[in-house]
C-alpha cells in the first residue's frame, strides 16, 4: 500500500521516504517541553538483566532483527520458499528466514517499492514508484512490468492474475503473469483506492482512503462500494478474516472494521489513539493489527475484543504485518529498520492504568509535577499558568489561573499549603483555601523538598546552587563544588540530609542542613539523572533519563543501577504504598513499577503518546501521574502481590539439537552473531503456561571461540552469558530459562564467525 501522500493525489518524489502526511513528525509539537528536556541525549539501547522471578516473567512476545544497511521497510509477505519477503523503500527487496537471516535482492534496481505480495507463480510481486510492477523469483531473477500508474496495493486474485489499486487514477488494475494489463474505473470520483485482498466470495475487496468506503470488484470488473459509518476514517489495509468476513484498518479513526460479503459494516475502536496501517489474519483465529503511533501490536477477536501488546523498541512505528510459515506474526518497523517476529502464545498483555481524567480547558494545559495535598486531594503544577487540584474521584478544578508563572515542581508543606516553583525567580505558596503568596528567590528554582529543619530546600539549576527558604521568606544559598552540574530534583533523605540529582554533572549530591555538600558520580556516563525520591528501603532512588535506567544510592553513597526494559526517557519517580518505586516512562507511554530488588513491571497508559511525567502516591493508596502531552491526570492502583511459581520436575528430555535435520528445534547450527528463536511450549512436557524451565545446555563443534546468551522474547539482550566456549570445545552447563510468557526462548550466538551446535535438555519447569 502507498503511504498517505500518494493517497491524497500528491505526486511522490524521491526525497519522500516516510509515511508523509501520516507521520507524527509532520504534526505540530507542543510549544513547551518538560523541564530541561531539550538538553537530554537520546537514550541508548541498553541490556536488561533477566531475573527469574516467576511472578514477573511476562515479557513482550517479540523478537527484532536489524536489517543490514539502511532500510525503511514497508510491507511484508510470505514467499513460496518459506521465508518472509519485504519491500525496502530505499530501493531493494529483502528476504528474512524464520531464523532471522537476511538477504538483500535487487539493490538499486527497484524504485521505492512499497506494496508486496506472493504471486500465483511462486514469485514475489511488488509495486514501484515509477509506474511499474516488479517481479522477483526466490532465486533473485528480476523483471519489471509497466502499468498505467503507480500501484498502491497488490494481491494475487482467484483468477491467477495480480490485482492492484491505482490510487492516483482511481482505478483497479489487473496484471497477468505474462504482463497484460486491464483497468476498471471506480464509480466514486477521487476515492483513492489503497489496500486490496482476495475475498472468500471469489471477488477482490479494496479500501478507499478518501472515498471512505470499502469496494468489491468481481474478476469480470463489476464494482460495488459500501460506505463506512465513521466519516474520515482513512481506510488502509484489508484482509480476509478467519470468520469469512473482510477486516480493515480505519487509520484516521483508531478503529478496525469488519464487512461481511453482503456488505454489512461493523466498527470496533482500539483502546489507544493511534494510526493503524495494516492488518493480518493470525493462526489463532484472531486478527492482528500494528499500531503505528502507539508502538503496539493489537489482537482483535472476531467479536471485536482488543488486547494490546508492547513492542520492545520505542518509536519503532510498526507498519506491515503478515502471518509467517512458523505461525508467528512478522512485521516491519518502519522507523528503526527492523523486522519483528511476534510469537503467539499465552503471553500476558501489559496491564493498563486504572483511569485518566482530562484537565478542563480552556485555557490549554501542560501538567508537570504532582503531589498529595493536606485536603485529601492531589495537586499539580500546570506550566501554562495555574495550579490544578484533582479529587480522588477524578474531579479537577483549577486555581490561581493567570496568577502564577510557568509552575513546574510542587510539594505539600508542613503548613498544609502547596509550594511550587515559578519561572520568574519565585516560589509560590497556595493554601487549599486559595490564598496565594509569592516569595522571591535569587534564580529560577527547579526542584523542591522539605528538609528536616522545617525549611524548604530548592535547586538552582542555572546558577549551580542549592537554596534554602524559610516559611518567613528568608533565603540562603550553598554552591555546588562541581561546576555547571545543573542540579535538578531534590528529596529529603532518611539520614536528615537533602539529596539531589545533577543532570550535567552526572552525579547524585548530598547536602546537610548546615550546607555541607558531597557528590557521588554515577557508573553510567551521560545518564542525565532527573527525579529523586526516598525509597521504602531506606535508600534514595533516582531516574537515569538518558540511560533508560533507575538508580539506587545508599546513605553511604553506594550506587546500583537497574535497566528499564524499554529505551525511554524517565523523568520522575515516587515511592508507592505497596513498598515499590514507581516511574514515569515519558517516550514509551508507560508507568513502571520497580521493586527494591530492581525487578520491573510496566503498565500501559491508554492514551497514546501521552508523555507521562510527574508521579506521586495519593491518599487513596493509588499512584497518580500527569500526562504532559495530552493534558490529563492518570490514576493507577498498585496490584496486589502475587505468589511465586512452583517447580515441576520432568524426565530429562532433549528439546533442541541443531546437529539434527533442519527444523524449528533442529538444524542448522547457530550462526555467528545471530539470534534464533526456539518455541518450546508443548515439547518434552513443557506446558503452555510455563514461565521458566530448568535445562542443561551443551555446545559443541564450534568453529570459533564465543558464547551463547539465552533470554526471553521481547527484551533487550542481557549482559550475562549462558555458556562460553573455546574453538572446537564441547561444554555443558545448567541454567534456568525464562520463556517470556509465550513458551519460547531466544538464543544469541556471539563469536567472530562460523557456527556452533546447540543442544538443550529440559529437566523441569516453573508455573
Amino acid at each position: 500500500m502507498f503511504l498517505p501522500a500518494a493517497r491524497r493525489g500528491v505526486k511522490r518524489v524521491a526525497t519522500e521516504i516516510g509515511p508523509l502526511h501520516s507521520s507524527p513528525y509532520g504534526q505540530k509539537a507542543s510549544t513547551f517541553e518538560p523541564r530541561r528536556l531539550g538538553r537530554l541525549h537520546d537514550a541508548a539501547m541498553l541490556f536488561l538483566a533477566i531475573s527469574v522471578v516467576a511472578a514477573t516473567l511476562h515479557a513482550q512476545a517479540s523478537v527484532e532483527y536489524t536489517i543490514p544497511g539502511s532500510a525503511l521497510p514497508y510491507e511484508i509477505t510470505v514467499g513460496s520458499d518459506g521465508a518472509l519477503w519485504f519491500t525496502n523503500f530505499l530501493g531493494s527487496i529483502g528476504r528474512i528466514t524464520t531464523g532471522g537471516a537476511f538477504t538483500t535482492f535487487a539493490s538499486g534496481q527497484v524504485s521505492n517499492p512499497q506494496a508486496i505480495a506472493s504471486g500465483p507463480d511462486g514469485a514475489i510481486w511488488f509495486g514501484e514508484n515509477n509506474n511499474k510492477i516488479g517481479r522477483i523469483t526466490t532465486a533473485g531473477a528480476l523483471t519489471h512490468f509497466p502499468v498505467p500508474s503507480v500501484a498502491a496495493g497488490i494481491t494475487a486474485g482467484p483468477d491467477g492474475a495480480l490485482w492492484f489499486t491505482e490510487l492516483n487514477t482511481n482505478k483497479i488494475g489487473r496484471l497477468t503473469t505474462a504482463g497484460a494489463v486491464m483497468e476498471f474505473p471506480i464509480p466514486t470520483k477521487d476515492a483513492a483506492p489503497n489496500g486490496i485482498t482476495a475475498g472468500p466470495d471469489g471477488a477482490l475487496w479494496f479500501t478507499e482512503v478518501t472515498g471512505n468506503a470499502i469496494g468489491r470488484i468481481t474478476t469480470s470488473g463489476s464494482v460495488k462500494e459500501y460506505p463506512v459509518p465513521t466519516p474520515n476514517a482513512t481506510l488502509y489495509g484489508i484482509v480476509a478474516g478467519p470468520d469469512g468476513n473482510l477486516w480493515f484498518n480505519e487509520s484516521g479513526a483508531a478503529k478496525v472494521g469488519r464487512i461481511t460479503p453482503a456488505g454489512v459494516v461493523t466498527e470496533f475502536p482500539l483502546p489507544t489513539q493511534s494510526r493503524n496501517f495494516n492488518i493480518a489474519s493470525g493462526p489463532d483465529g484472531n486478527l492482528w493489527v500494528v499500531e503505528f503511533d502507539a508502538n503496539l501490536m493489537a489482537r482483535v477477536t472476531t467479536s471485536g475484543v482488543v488486547t494490546q501488546y508492547l513492542l520492545p523498541t520505542t518509536g519503532s512505528q510498526p507498519y506491515g504485518i503478515v502471518m509467517g510459515p512458523d505461525h508467528a506474526l512478522w512485521f516491519t518497523e518502519f522507523s528503526k529498520g527492523r523486522i519483528g517476529q511476534f510469537l503467539i502464545g499465552t503471553g500476558t498483555p501489559p496491564p493498563q492504568v486504572d483511569a485518566e481524567y482530562p484537565i478542563p480547558i480552556p485555557p490549554s494545559t501542560l501538567p508537570y509535577e504532582i503531589t498529595s495535598g493536606s485536603d485529601g486531594a492531589l495537586w499539580f503544577a500546570d506550566f501554562i499558568g495555574s495550579i490544578g487540584r484533582v479529587a480522588t474521584g477524578g474531579t479537577i478544578t483549577r486555581h490561581a489561573v493567570g496568577q502564577v508563572t510557568q509552575p513546574q515542581s510542587i510539594v505539600s508543606g508542613p503548613d498544609g499549603a502547596l509550594w511550587f516553583t515559578e519561572g520568574n525567580n519565585k516560589i509560590g505558596r497556595l493554601t487549599t483555601a486559595d490564598v496565594l503568596t509569592h516569595f522571591p528567590v535569587p534564580s529560577s528554582p527547579a526542584g523542591l523538598a522539605w528538609g528536616a529543619d522545617g525549611a524548604l530546600w530548592f535547586t538552582e539549576l542555572n546558577v549551580n546552587k542549592i537554596g534554602r527558604l524559610t516559611t518567613a521568606g528568608g533565603v540562603t544559598e550553598f554552591p555546588i563544588p562541581s561546576q555547571a552540574s545543573f542540579p535538578n530534583a531534590i528529596a529529603a533523605g532518611p539520614d536528615g540530609a537533602l539529596w539531589f540529582t545533577e543532570i550535567s554533572g552526572n552525579r547524585v549530591g548530598r547536602i546537610t542542613t548546615s550546607g555541607n555538600v558531597k557528590e557521588y558520580p554515577l557508573p553510567t556516563a551521560n545518564a542525565n539523572p532527573y527525579g529523586i525520591a526516598a525509597g521504602p528501603d531506606g535508600n534514595l532512588w533516582f531516574n537515569e533519563s538518558g540511560a533508560a535506567k533507575v538508580g539506587r544510592i545508599t546513605p553511604a553513597g553506594a550506587i546500583t543501577e537497574f535497566s528499564l526494559p524499554t529505551t525511554t526517557r524517565n523523568f520522575d519517580i515516587a515511592a508507592g504504598p505497596d513498598g515499590n518505586l514507581w516511574v514515569t516512562e515519558f517516550d514509551a507511554n508507560l508507568i513502571a513499577r520497580v521493586t527494591t530488588a530492581g525487578v520491573v513491571t510496566q503498565f500501559l497508559v491508554p492514551t497514546g503518546a501521552s508523555g507521562p511525567y510527574g508521579i506521586a502516591a495519593g491518599p487513596d493508596h493509588a499512584m497518580w501521574f500527569t500526562e504532559f502531552e495530552k493534558g490529563k491526570v492518570g490514576k493507577l492502583t498498585p496490584p496486589a502481590a502475587t505468589g511465586g511459581a512452583f517447580f515441576n520436575t520432568l524426565t530429562p528430555c532433549r528439546a533442541v539439537d541443531t546437529r539434527g535435520a533442519a527444523g524449528p528445534l533442529g538444524g542448522p547450527a547457530l550462526a555467528a552473531n545471530n539470534d534464533r528463536v526456539f518455541i518450546l511450549a508443548g515439547k518434552c512436557g513443557i506446558p503452555q503456561n510455563a514461565v521458566a524451565i530448568a535445562v542443561n545446555v551443551t555446545v559443541t563443534q564450534s568453529t570459533a571461540a564465543g558464547h551463547l546468551t539465552a533470554y526471553p522474547p521481547g527484551v533487550s539482550l542481557p549482559v550475562a552469558q549462558t555458556v562460553s566456549y573455546g574453538s572446537g570445545q564441547t561444554r555443558a552447563d545448567e541454567s534456568i530459562f525464562s520463556l517470556g510468557g509465550v513458551g519460547a526462548v531466544v538464543v544469541r550466538c556471539t563469536q567472530p564467525s562460523g557456527t556452533v551446535d546447540f543442544i538443550l535438555d529440559v529437566t523441569g519447569y516453573f508455573r
